[in-house]
């Protein structure tokens, strides 16, 4: 026997005289073992059921606004229905245009709760919201070519497109009240403001038109509310799609014989930084690289120190100021043979004298004192500034020039600061220009369009020793 479609209401914005409920013909949704495989007595059939028409049903009453129908709906009309999400969301907008702010978040709520997108959900309401703009511009007489804008836009708001001018000639059809019925809701090129067609109506229009620019700015107030939160979510989406394709090219060239690159993506340095770092190195002729923050960068530097073309020994300094992430970088190298090429140095973060910021460092100058006695005064560094974490003060990575021209006051510096798009990276790189200034030395700055934006300084540039 066929199941029994839902019962259909007539269109329409009249309310029915009892709540609107859809028949629940049984429809499986998990099936059972049959007896006969198990050789067990045939039990009682208890299947999940749910209405097979139901999403078809919600969508018409939805589509021609008959509110009060979708209201009526409970949750357990819909927690069997493999689509209760949808239907979750079309039932909170019939709450939301009879003004019940409670059966809203109820349903918002369950939306959420059995899988709806938060984009999906601000969609939703967001149609609702220019349902009543349209009604409220309809009888305050505002232009036609307003009314059917915001009627359109109620329809297409929450996934209904395309949109044909009959599905919101139906919406207008069902939510106009009788008094702004008459007017041509047609849009035209040019449109006179339509009369007030019934002089009763005087003061039902001013309090509609307060009505109008108190839901307008309720609209901008919520839509202000969301855009952080689905920014959020599509910076989410954006990160874990270029997760899933640099794990797929990793795998890749793992089953090709090469060893697995390390991730790219959060707090260690971005694809395009990497691939900044690895020209450089290839390609520039440097005695040493120091690294203030270590990790995928300490291993891909190290990669490109072993197949550059030139002969002479690079020496690699990385400083770390906690000690799991050290052990970390530590076993990084490893992965590749590479642990003797570069100096991970575990470097706790302690007060540096400064100027007019004291801030938390790297125990850094034993090891850079070291360094300076091993190398020319001349010589030429490539210092790479990625921590350490802005969550440890106020311009965390200022004191890195002061800590490196300490020992290489002649030498010519290459300074490679990451995550330059923050505000406190840009106000350190104003601490440092005007720190160089101060003392007359020469510098270069060059600002580098990545993911996360970075700076390169160039301390010293063109001195004596160096080659192009």
């Amino acid at each position: 026997m066929k199941p029994k479609r839902a019962k259909r209401i007539r269109s329409g914005s009249s309310v029915p005289s009892e709540p609107f409920r859809p028949t629940r013909p049984r429809h499986p949704v998990v099936e059972q073992t049959p007896a006969a495989a198990t050789g067990a007595a045939e039990p009682e059939a208890m299947h999940a059921v749910y209405d097979v028409g139901m999403v078809d049903e919600l969508r018409g009453l939805w589509r021609r606004g008959q509110w009060s129908n979708l209201a009526s709906l409970s949750a357990a009309d819909l927690e069997a229905h493999p689509e209760r999400a949808r239907l979750a969301m079309l039932v909170a907008a019939g709450h939301q245009a009879t003004g019940n702010r409670a059966g809203v978040a109820h349903f918002v709520q369950l939306a959420t709760r059995w899988g709806a997108s938060k984009e999906s959900i601000a969609r939703t309401l967001l149609a609702g919201v220019h349902n009543t703009l349209g009604r409220a511009a309809a009888v305050a007489g505002a232009r036609s070519s307003s009314v059917y804008r915001h009627f359109e836009q109620s329809v297409s708001f929450c996934g209904m497109r395309p949109v044909s001018e009959s599905m919101v000639q139906a919406r207008l059809d069902a939510q106009l009240p009788p008094q702004a019925r008459g007017m041509e809701t047609r849009p035209t090129p040019i449109e006179a403001d339509a009369p007030v067609r019934d002089a009763s109506l005087s003061q039902q229009i001013q309090a509609l038109r307060v009505q109008l620019e108190t839901a307008t700015a309720a609209l901008q107030a919520r839509v202000d509310r969301m855009l952080p939160a689905l920014t959020e979510v599509v910076r989410r989406e954006a990160v874990n799609g270029a997760r899933q394709i640099e794990a797929h090219a990793n795998l890749q060239a793992f089953l090709s014989g090469k060893p697995l690159m390390p991730d790219l993506h959060g707090w260690p340095v971005s694809p395009d930084l990497a691939v900044h770092l690895v020209r450089a190195v290839s390609n520039r002729r440097f005695d040493a690289v120091v690294e203030f923050g270590s990790g995928a960068s300490t291993q891909l530097i190290a990669l490109a120190l072993r197949h550059r073309a030139w002969p002479q020994t690079v020496r690699q300094v990385a400083f770390e100021h906690l000690e799991m992430y050290q052990r970390a970088t530590i076993g990084l190298l490893q992965e590749l043979g590479l642990e003797a090429a570069a100096d991970v140095v575990l470097a706790p973060l302690s007060p540096q004298a400064l100027p007019d910021v004291p801030a938390p460092y790297y125990e850094c100058n034993g090891k850079l004192a070291e360094l300076a006695r091993q190398l020319a005064p001349d010589c030429r560094l490539l210092v790479l500034v990625d921590g350490p974490p802005a969550s440890t003060g106020p311009l965390a990575r200022r004191p890195a020039l002061q800590a490196v021209r300490r020992h290489f006051a002649r030498a010519e510096l290459v300074i490679l600061l990451d995550d330059y798009r923050r505000d406190d990276e840009r106000e350190v790189v104003r601490h440092w220009c005007a720190d160089l200034d101060r003392d007359g030395v020469p510098y270069q700055t060059l600002e580098l369009d990545l993911d996360k934006g970075a700076l390169e300084l160039t301390v010293n540039p063109h001195n004596e020793g160096s080659a192009a």
